[in-house]
């Protein structure tokens, strides 16, 4: 007993764990984990923030320095002269006797040693750019701001997607299985009636009808299942899991009147005031272009000729035969130098490339305006498109299941006739794959609907 307990508890879990699936929110997360689309965007935010950092380090004294030493096999020795030598180097005045010679030698060079090392230190600060680095560092900070919310804009872009990808599958599931029954019977009819027409008892024309039905069946049906894989192979790529697989899937959707639901508690004019409001990725972005360009004109106006930048320049340097601090008598050398001094660097003349640059980045501000105002236009118009396609998308699909329920009526009709005997198998197929069409149709409008629902909840909400 006890071992049959442990038995079916294992089976149990086995079949919960091979027929787990993701669930909408589950693959959302391995998105913003594992996309291909979402690392990328992470790497050019901490590329910004970088850039940004070395912009900041600008503000700072900026100090090089350099070492290096050599070692000469062969140096100059002692330069000694004799004293006679040197004395008559001279020209005495006459009447001045020369003083005597003696047999010494008198050192004019010690010589060279073996080791010779040079160190340098040398530093350079900005103190006067007329607000060029405070300019720079704020367009590296509005470009970290923009590359934030860009991160931010693709996770929501993808999830929509995800979530409407997910749906759509769940909705070709049963489109599939519809199209496969269609095809079945559409086999079946044009079986039927080929051998009605060899026999004399139905026209050609019938046949051709038949046969077209039956192609149509196959098309939509291949049509639908290169869907589902395509569908699948995106929502891999979305979410960074490379063996999603059909299985893994779900069927959850949305009921009609949740789709309704955001259409009856937003109207146009809230729907687009929230596309549009200040604190949505979209607009910080373009509202940060402004900002760069504003800058770049200011550092335009800044670099002109009249603005020259004042920085502190210093140095240290120090070249001997001796290691400092550590080998005896290299300070006494005086081979130190150092150096305190200001630097004036501007332009006088180029050209006029600079007031050029200036025409440059005041037309940049112009267009960055006009960029925001085109997008922002652009934004609104999606808005609008999309709920006038949504409501349009529910009323077809209102339409259509009234249809539907028409059709499934008159085959329930059909059938009660066909076993009453009262109309042939061929009559009843036809009334079926009526019914399976408009079942198709249905089921395609939904596919439509969650595109445009995910799409105008990404944009409003």
């Amino acid at each position: 007993m006890k071992k049959t307990f442990w038995s079916v508890l294992f089976i149990a879990l086995s079949v919960t764990f091979v027929f787990a699936s993701y669930t909408p929110d589950e693959l959302v997360r391995s998105m913003k984990e594992n996309a291909p689309k979402i690392k990328i965007e992470e790497a050019n935010l901490r590329q910004s923030k970088a850039d940004r950092q070395k912009a900041m380090g600008d503000f700072f004294p900026k100090i090089d320095y350099s070492l290096s030493g050599a070692y000469i096999a062969n140096p100059i020795d002692k330069i000694r002269v004799s004293s006679e030598d040197l004395l008559s180097l001279l020209t005495w005045p006459e009447g001045v006797p020369a003083p005597g010679t003696t047999s010494d030698y008198v050192e004019i060079y010690k010589g060279m040693e073996h080791t010779q090392y040079s160190f340098g230190l040398s530093l350079t600060w900005p103190i006067l750019t007329w607000g060029k680095l405070i300019k720079q560092h704020s367009i590296y900070s509005s470009l970290v701001t923009i590359q934030e919310n860009n991160l931010s804009l693709e996770q929501k872009k993808s999830e929509a997607e995800i979530r409407s990808r997910y749906e759509a599958n769940a909705y070709l599931n049963k489109l599939i299985a519809v199209l496969e029954q269609t095809k079945v019977e559409s086999e079946e009819l044009y079986s039927l009636v080929t051998s009605t027409t060899d026999e004399g008892m139905s026209v050609e024309s019938d046949k051709l009808q038949a046969e077209v039905a039956l192609r149509a069946a196959e098309y939509g049906y291949n049509n639908a299942v290169a869907q589902k894989e395509a569908q699948i192979d995106s929502l891999s790529l979305l979410t960074g899991i490379y063996t999603l697989s059909d299985d893994d899937l779900g069927d959850i959707v949305l009921s009609k009147e949740e789709y309704k639901k955001l259409l009856d508690e937003n109207d146009e004019l809230s729907m687009v005031a929230s596309a549009i409001r200040g604190d949505k990725e979209a607009i910080k972005m373009l509202n940060e272009a402004i900002k760069i360009s504003d800058d770049r004109e200011y550092i335009s106006l800044a670099s002109m000729p009249y603005a020259p930048d004042v920085s502190i320049l210093a140095s240290l340097s120090y070249g001997g035969s001796r290691f400092p601090f550590i080998e005896n008598g290299w300070s006494s050398a005086d081979d130190w130098n150092a150096f305190v001094g200001v630097n004036i660097k501007g332009t006088f003349f180029d050209g006029t490339k600079q007031y050029a640059e200036e025409k440059k980045t005041r037309a940049g501000q112009e267009k960055a305006r006009l960029e925001m105002e085109k997008n922002v236009r652009e934004i609104i118009n999606t808005v609008k498109e999309t709920r006038r396609s949504l409501n349009v998308t529910l009323s077809s699909i209102d339409y259509k299941e009234t249809e539907l329920k028409q059709k499934q009526e008159l085959k329930r009709i059909a059938y009660e006739k066909y076993e009453a005997r009262q109309i042939t198998r061929i009559e009843y197929l036809k009334a079926s794959l009526e019914e399976h069409v408009k079942q198709a149709e249905v089921y395609k409008e939904y596919i439509k609907l969650s595109t445009l629902y995910y799409t105008l909840s990404m944009l409003t909400q």
